[in-house]
């Protein structure tokens, strides 16, 4: 396994370019203790065991991998049995090319000459240590001569204990189905929205958040410091925990779920960007660590 480390002097980050540019752990040291910010992954050598990839070139699902976008017809495949539906692109399950590294930084790079998806495209990915934050920049550039629909996410799986919180800026969220497709809006779980937060080893969710702002907050009380997420370009979030998970993720999106499915106009409103060719698109979260004040 290709494994390759950032890090500075409280943060360190360990990345596998060959399992979907993905993160093997991320982790925090704070008076003499190391803590777990995302799961740790040990030895997994699977991208869906990992804690941290990249959604590209699209976020969240397509229904049954179907769409058409000016004239294509594309088909995708079904690429995380048994759903039926594709799910989260296909960039997290690539190996990608180390593009550069210093000692707090790596940029990953993939490429992808049309096939099922028929536009040509790179998509970069940038970790960055700083101070007490890790940045995450994922840019996608369409290569193809036709206009490509973009969307992008990023999917960090957060350790958490029975003191956990989360505490979002989003009021209103997508209701979804069966399927976890989105059928209309409803009111996101009140705790969310409070002050202290919901205890995050009692929500079982896997819903699409409309940000009212790109702030949210994790908080680790029994280990003192909490996580502000900040998030560029993306209007949503999604929150997932399947039941007796020891993770959260809190992920940010530039498109809802199928949005690549809906009619054009309708896209667009809900976060799909048209790149033309040579166009790129952006999105980034940042991770910022700090100590709890005592009260």
């Amino acid at each position: 396994m290709n494994n390759l480390v950032i890090k500075n002097s409280h943060l360190t980050l360990s990345v596998a370019p060959d399992i979907g540019a993905s993160v093997r752990s991320f982790t925090y040291e704070r008076q003499g203790t190391t803590y777990n910010v995302f799961r740790n992954s040990g030895q997994a050598n699977t991208v869906n065991d990992m804690s941290c990839f990249a959604l590209a070139p699209f976020a969240s699902r397509v229904q049954h991998g179907k769409f058409e976008w000016n004239g294509h017809d594309v088909q995708l495949a079904a690429n995380f049995p048994p759903e039926p539906h594709a799910l989260h692109g296909f960039a997290w399950q690539r190996p990608w090319q180390v593009k550069s590294q210093s000692e707090t930084a790596i940029d990953l790079r993939l490429e992808h000459v049309s096939d099922d998806w028929p536009w040509s495209f790179v998509v970069e990915l940038r970790y960055e240590l700083i101070d007490l934050c890790l940045n995450m920049t994922l840019t996608t550039t369409n290569l193809s001569d036709t206009e490509m629909p973009s969307g992008l996410g990023l999917h960090p799986f957060f350790d958490i204990d029975d003191n956990t919180k989360v505490k979002v800026d989003a009021q209103q969220m997508w209701q979804m189905n069966e399927q976890v497709l989105p059928i209309g809006f409803t009111q996101s779980p009140a705790a969310l929205l409070t002050e202290l937060g919901a205890n995050a080893n009692e929500l079982v969710v896997d819903n699409v958040l409309i940000n009212d702002s790109d702030r949210h907050e994790i908080v680790w009380h029994d280990r003192g410091f909490k996580a502000d997420l900040r998030s560029a370009g993306c209007p949503y979030t999604v929150l997932y925990r399947p039941e007796d998970s020891p993770f959260f993720c809190i992920e940010p999106i530039s498109h809802c779920a199928n949005a690549l499915t809906m009619a054009r106009e309708e896209a667009l409103r809900y976060g799909v960007k048209p790149l033309a060719s040579g166009e790129c698109h952006t999105i980034s979260q940042s991770i910022i660590l700090s100590d709890l004040v005592a009260n």
